[in-house]
């Protein structure tokens, strides 16, 4: 009996002496207004980090507030909840920051900043960081957006996708996330980039969005 007990005794003093990276750690979590003021200027260059703290006192306090930002225009915080935040940078690009919860507990924070004017052409950077706001590689969450993807053709159609194609002189992609949802939506613009003959046809075969679900570990197109 007094063996089983020095046996015990042994083993929790080897236990408590054990380094602290053999240890469970903590998951590593975030929220979405925490990720808005500590984002590197990389990512949000416009707004400075005391102006996002200003931003986010009077939101709370329900007072609309226009906040100065770096090209001296006005931004607005328009939404905020605890995985989602959305802010209006200037009268042609947003922000939304929305945070995913993986598998393992960790969080990851990926952001949708939107240029262009609403019903023109608008393109969306798409950005992942940790919650220590280290980037991290897109195309390892978010698959690369392929054009054929945005448009349906049906089997025996006079017109092929690489007619298409030939038409789009370039592509704008479109990103937006939602507060409470693993969902995000993407669409193909071609807004103001096309003949008015070329965008009828491209617009009966053009999908008019592609959803994304989040899975724990990366977005699945739906």
């Amino acid at each position: 009996m007094r063996l089983k007990k020095i046996a015990l005794a042994l083993a929790v003093a080897m236990a408590a002496t054990l380094p602290a990276s053999a240890a469970k750690t903590a998951p590593d979590t975030i929220s979405a207004r925490k990720a808005f003021v500590d984002l590197p200027m990389e990512v949000l260059d416009m707004l400075p980090r005391e102006t996002r703290l200003d931003m986010l006192d009077y939101f709370d306090a329900d007072s609309i507030y226009l906040a100065t930002n770096n090209l001296d225009g006005k931004s607005k915080l328009k939404t905020v909840t605890p995985d989602f935040l959305e802010v209006q940078i200037t009268e042609g690009s947003t922000l939304q920051v929305k945070v995913l919860r993986c598998k393992d507990g960790n969080d990851l924070v990926m952001t949708l900043y939107t240029t262009g004017e609403p019903g023109g052409n608008q393109d969306t950077k798409v950005q992942f960081l940790d919650p220590k706001m280290n980037l991290l590689q897109a195309k390892r969450y978010l698959p690369e957006p392929r054009p054929s993807d945005y448009f349906e053709i049906p089997k025996g159609c006079s017109t092929s996708m690489k007619e298409i194609e030939g038409m789009i002189p370039f592509y704008s992609f479109v990103y937006e996330a939602e507060a409470g949802s693993p969902e995000v939506k993407s669409r193909l613009c071609t807004d103001d980039i096309l003949t008015v003959e070329d965008a009828a046809l491209v617009e009966l075969f053009k999908r008019p969005e592609i959803i994304y679900i989040w899975n724990g570990k990366q977005f699945r197109k739906k």
